[in-house]
């Protein structure tokens, strides 16, 4: 049954039976009728406008929104639909800007766009997210803390000084942080014999 089928039921049954028609008047009947029936419409629209209003999905991250403007271009990272064919990325490269590339191993665009050409990739279905290409910093400042390290020098007075540490990993390039006299070792596993990181 129909919505407007099962809201018109109501209104030409529910009354009469809470109340009893005998108990109230034509005119009484009428206006409660009215005043029912207003209200499961109001009931009906209010949940449908709900209901379209949830399956809006807002593509662009609000710091994006907050910092677009017309006068320059943004640079943006862009999520597109997985499964997307090479014709439908190619598509996507060709329509999200002059420098776009696309970030290999995933379903990303790297991209400098105009508010007008952010705002066309909005609207389009193979697009799931446009988010500022933010600068991303590694810190140490919550690692410390995090695994308890700042404690053993507190509870115990372990600083770590005179300590030898064996880091296995893919590569390692010295740096700041990591200058080339505090490598001691390096051991390559592969057997490319390759000392490049």
């Amino acid at each position: 049954m129909r919505n407007s089928e099962t809201a018109h039921r109501l209104l030409l049954v529910w009354p009469e039976r809470a109340w009893g028609a005998n108990h109230l008047g034509d005119e009484t009947m009428k206006t409660m009728r009215l005043i029912f029936g207003c209200a499961v419409l109001a009931a009906m629209t209010q949940s449908s406008l709900l209901a379209a209003g949830s399956n809006r999905i807002d593509k662009l991250a609000p710091d994006l929104r907050e910092s677009m403007s017309l006068s320059h271009d943004q640079r943006v990272i862009v999520t597109y639909v997985p499964g997307l064919d090479e014709s439908g990325v190619q598509a996507l490269v060709s329509k999200s800007g002059r420098s776009s590339r696309r970030l290999s191993g995933s379903t990303l665009l790297g991209s400098s766009l105009s508010r007008r050409e952010i705002e066309a990739l909005e609207t389009d279905a193979r697009v799931l997210s446009i988010s500022p290409d933010r600068k991303v910093v590694a810190t140490m400042d919550i690692a410390v803390p995090t695994i308890g390290a700042d404690r053993l020098e507190h509870y115990l007075g372990y600083s770590g000084k005179g300590v030898t540490v064996a880091v296995i990993d893919s590569g390692l390039t010295p740096n700041a942080a990591v200058t080339p006299s505090r490598i001691l070792a390096s051991v390559d596993f592969t057997g490319t014999s390759r000392n490049t990181d």
